[in-house]
């Protein structure tokens, strides 16, 4: 779940609230910390990310660029 969005990051740029719940990272199911961090640790700056997040009730797909 997210709890909080830095000011100027990717996240609140690609329109991820609080409160979302990520639900998959790069077709990988997200079920802890753990798994979204180990996801994460193998992406390189200039990655694009898929993700399906909980919202609300509703389930949304984004995708967004790593900053370099």
């Amino acid at each position: 779940v997210v709890t909080a969005i830095e000011a100027g990051s990717v996240a609140e740029r690609d329109g991820l609230q609080v409160g979302d719940i990520i639900k998959r990272l790069n077709r990988r199911p997200i079920e802890s910390l753990n798994d979204f961090m180990g996801v994460m640790k193998d992406l390189e700056p200039g990655d694009t990310v898929a993700m399906y997040i909980k919202r609300d009730g509703r389930r949304l797909f984004t995708t967004f660029e790593l900053p370099r």
